[in-house]
């Protein structure tokens, strides 16, 4: 249907453009049809035949309509609103054609998403219809209150209502496109009212549309369709029309709509959880947006990716998206689109625990939706306010907010939103301890989750285990959280997408978060005595992206193929459950702790007060031994934490501090140790990623590193497959040192430098150079047997990329490295630049090396930072050592000197040297 009718309106538009001088008188009597033919060479591929057609005769009335009309239908608003407003205050022109030119000027600010100036235009041109004696009155003023109708409906679809009943009484017999369009926009608008009438109001408004070839009415129907499917909680469904209507639209170039609805299609993959791909669907949209010049898609872009740096915990970018949209809106008088990104800034208050500004936000976007009976949204954002309610310890008024929203749904239709809200309720019981209630509502809550909300389920089960193991039932609370965890890694070993995979545990939906829920149900666990299970319970949320690397790559051969390049051959971008790190019991990740000598402290925490577990396991008498220790909520620590850290890298006395976290962290643990123990493996979590646990103080007033040698790992399984991958050698082998220091940082002129790291190089002259860097490697070459240096030219990046490097046990690398906590993928290490490349080595260049070195040394400031993904650990440049086959890595955890680095240096690799 859809080809048969564009193979018409190219042909028509085709005849319409060699028959254009010859039909411009018809067409000045009738500036309907020169609109049309406008719209047609945009739809049809014929912009420039059509347009040298009416720049021929510049100046007549039809020609320069008809221009203004292709530059607002292709974003050119300047020229547009230039041409329009010449057209309209032309006291010679024809009436109608002055009318409809003040028509084009309010859609072409609505196609800008300006919703301040197209009322205000359409306000004029109804103005000037009803004072004008024209034929073409009563279609020009129908026409603007539709207009008038598209601004205001989202915000009052009463007021909208009722202004399309008074333009469908204005038309005629004739005006079936009109028509066609004004059904369409009611039928939105019944939609988004979750009216029961909307389904009928859409199959006619196609019908109209399709009956007067109108294929941009016959889309927003289709609008309207994919969202009464949304709001009966149809998602598939949705996903299928909303889809159609993108690609429908883009067929016609309707860039300012398709962005729109790409921000309804991201919407609902978003709440289906998929969250990488409705991130890439908004970046379509952006572009669609800024092509088009919509700045209320751009508003609705920036709520999207703002809600999903929410999920992901990207605070900053969270703040500064949202906070944009926010602004934006009301600069555009988009009340709709403020309501939503006030919304959902309060959700983003909610994850960083600013509770007063989250209440207050809901409060305000609450009062709004039901003043402007919108009900759907009134009732999710009543729940909203309920956990904020729950978390502020109100428990009261976060029971009478569910009331009040289950009323509210049940009242208008929406009563699947009261089903769902079973969670609310669910969740309130668990924050108030009735564990038993809790159980029961979580019971009930887990048939009406679908397959594709594994996530929901999976915290769900976890809030189960927990509230059994709280009522004694500790048989079926190890059940339920084992359940929970196979059915979640069945389901992750099947996402395809590898930043999907990895960011699964990071996301939060603003009523519960999964790190706490996680952590309570180990927590519970733990105190119940079931301490193995707990603790092969947080061992499944540890560092899984890694571990699933590392055993894919041994999989795939440990005889990595290195022939001519020092990087890998690329491995099958497939992940199954062959390649997942088997399920190994508590025996089998003892036998990660080298000696009797060693202990391995795991700790399990999580925000909104969850509780901390920390876990020491060691091997005595060849058999393992586990115990947990109950510490202080992690939520109490960030601030002494975030204390410290600035202390250490300003050079102030840290003492005070350390102790205290020390006491908080190390002392119950500790306690127990004989002094047998000289070695203490570390594995954080969440903000405990951040303690440099050598630096803080034990009872007895030492500093940790003066009484143990201090290593993390980002989980023991990852210790396991480490050790169990540990390169054979020759028992007096020579080993080799390949050291890379004092790069040339300046840029070749051919070499291109990525965008990320451009201000690098801005005008303070980028990276200074590191002179001592070039005696420190002259000085580690000399503890090997064998050495290669690279300096200055040499020490390239291209060079590492593609050199063999299987045969190095130890590289060295004395640079800068360039670290940023919020984004793995701006984190690199500087070598120098070639003609192929501009120096910058990724952590994903450094994971598709094929190294099998004991040892990696990144002698550069805070080489151990990065971005902190929750389960995963610290993404930055030492975890793709380990994937790419390293065995130990030795990081920095603050900024250090140049010069000053050697002597550290020289002590490391003499107590090296020693046999230590």
């Amino acid at each position: 249907m859809m080809t048969r009718l564009l193979a018409r309106t190219l042909g028509s538009i085709a005849l319409a453009s060699l028959a254009l001088p010859a039909r411009l008188a018809a067409q000045e009597r009738d500036p309907t049809a020169v609109r049309r033919i406008a719209l047609r060479a945009v739809e049809g591929d014929s912009i420039a035949a059509v347009s040298a057609g009416w720049r021929s005769r510049s100046g007549d009335p039809a020609s320069t309509l008809g221009l203004a009309s292709i530059a607002a239908l292709t974003y050119d608003h300047v020229t547009a609103a230039r041409l329009y407003g010449a057209l309209a205050a032309d006291l010679l022109a024809p009436r109608a054609y002055t009318l409809h030119a003040r028509l084009g000027l309010g859609w072409s600010a609505f196609e800008a998403g300006d919703f301040i100036d197209a009322p205000r235009q359409f306000a004029l041109a109804r103005a000037a219809a009803r004072a004008s004696g024209d034929p073409c009155a009563r279609a020009v003023e129908a026409e603007a209150l539709l207009g008038v109708a598209r601004t205001t409906g989202p915000q009052s679809p009463p007021a909208a209502h009722a202004i399309l009943d008074t333009a469908e009484h204005l038309l005629g017999a004739r005006d079936v496109a009109l028509r066609a369009a004004i059904r369409a926009q009611r039928a939105y608008l019944l939609a988004s009212s979750s009216d029961p009438h909307a389904a009928a109001e859409v199959a006619a408004a196609l019908a109209l549309a399709n009956a007067a070839a109108e294929p941009r009415q016959a889309a927003l129907a289709l609008s309207a369709r994919g969202a009464d499917y949304r709001l009966r909680h149809l998602g598939d469904s949705s996903l299928a029309t909303y889809r159609e209507v993108a690609r429908r639209q883009q067929v016609l170039h309707d860039r300012a709509m398709r962005a729109n609805t790409l921000v309804s299609v991201a919407d609902i993959l978003r709440q289906q959880e998929e969250l990488v791909q409705a991130r890439d669907v908004l970046r379509d949209a952006e572009r669609e947006a800024l092509a088009s010049g919509n700045r209320r898609a751009m508003t609705r872009v920036d709520i999207g990716l703002g809600v999903i740096a929410t999920a992901f915990r990207d605070r900053t970018t969270a703040a500064t998206r949202l906070e944009r949209a926010v602004r934006t809106a009301g600069t555009l008088g988009d009340s709709s689109s403020l309501l939503s990104a006030r919304a959902f800034q309060a959700y983003h208050f909610l994850g960083t625990g600013e509770l007063e500004r989250a209440r207050e936000a809901s409060s305000w976007v609450l009062a709004h939706f039901r003043a402007a009976q919108r009900w759907y949204e009134t009732v999710i954002v009543t729940q909203q306010l309920a956990a904020i309610e729950s978390r502020r310890g109100d428990f009261a008024a976060a029971e009478r907010l569910l009331a009040d929203a289950d009323a509210t749904a049940r009242g208008h239709g929406l009563g699947f939103l009261a089903d769902y809200a079973v969670r609310d309720h669910a969740q309130l019981a668990f924050a108030q301890g009735d564990f038993a209630t809790a159980r029961a509502l979580f019971a009930r809550l887990l048939p009406q989750l679908g397959e594709q909300e594994t996530v929901a389920r999976y915290t769900t089960k976890l809030a189960m285990a927990r509230s059994d193991a709280s009522l004694g039932a500790l048989d079926q609370a190890e059940r339920e959280a084992t359940d929970a965890a196979t059915e979640f890694d069945h389901w992750r070993a099947g996402l395809s997408d590898r930043e999907q995979r990895l960011l699964v545990f990071q996301t939060e939906d603003g009523t519960a978060d999964r790190d706490a829920v996680a952590a309570a149900a180990v927590a519970a666990l733990a105190g119940a005595g079931r301490t193995s299970a707990a603790f092969l319970l947080a061992e499944h949320r540890r560092a899984r992206v890694l571990s699933e690397s590392v055993v894919r790559a041994s999989a795939l051969g440990t005889a990595r193929p290195v022939a001519e390049s020092g990087v890998r051959r690329a491995a099958p971008d497939t992940t199954t459950l062959a390649f997942l790190p088997s399920r190994r019991g508590l025996a089998e990740l003892a036998h990660a702790i080298p000696d009797e000598h060693t202990a391995i402290l795991e700790y399990v925490t999580g925000a909104w007060n969850a509780p901390t577990t920390l876990f020491v396991l060691r091997r005595v008498g060849g058999r393992p031994v586990l115990r947990s220790f109950q510490l202080a909520a992690a939520d109490s620590l960030l601030a002494p934490v975030t204390r410290l850290a600035a202390l250490l890298a300003s050079g102030g006395d840290p003492a005070a501090l350390a102790r205290t976290l020390g006491r908080s962290l190390l002392d119950s643990a500790v306690g127990t140790l004989g002094s047998e123990v000289t070695r203490l493996v570390m594995v954080p979590d969440g903000l405990l990623h951040r303690v440099p646990f050598d630096a803080l103080r034990l009872a007895d007033g030492r500093y940790v590193i003066e009484r143990y040698a201090v290593g993390a790992t980002p989980s023991v399984a990852v210790l396991a497959t480490i050790r169990e991958r540990r390169p054979e050698r020759a028992p007096h082998a020579p080993s080799r040192l390949l050291a890379f220091a004092d790069p040339t940082f300046a840029p070749s002129a051919s070499a291109p430098v990525v965008a990320e790291y451009r201000s690098a190089f801005d005008s303070s002259g980028g990276l200074p150079r590191l002179a001592a860097s070039g005696d420190e490697a002259q000085l580690v070459a000399r503890y090997a047997d064998a050495a290669e240096v690279r300096l200055r030219g040499e020490a390239t990046a291209a060079y590492l990329r593609h050199a063999p490097l299987a045969g190095f046990s130890v590289l060295h690398f004395a640079t800068h490295a360039l670290v940023d906590d919020r984004s793995s993928e701006h984190t690199a290490l500087a070598l120098a630049p070639s003609g192929v490349d501009g120096g910058f080595v990724t952590g994903s260049d450094l994971a598709a090396l094929a190294l099998q070195a004991d040892l990696v040394v990144l002698s550069a400031c805070r080489s151990a930072g990065g971005q902190l993904v929750s389960g995963e650990g610290i993404l930055g440049l030492t975890s793709p050592l380990i994937e790419a086959g390293a065995q130990s890595v030795v990081a920095t955890g603050w900024r250090i000197r140049d010069r000053g680095t050697i002597d550290f240096v020289r002590a490391f690799y003499d107590a090296l040297a020693a046999g230590s």
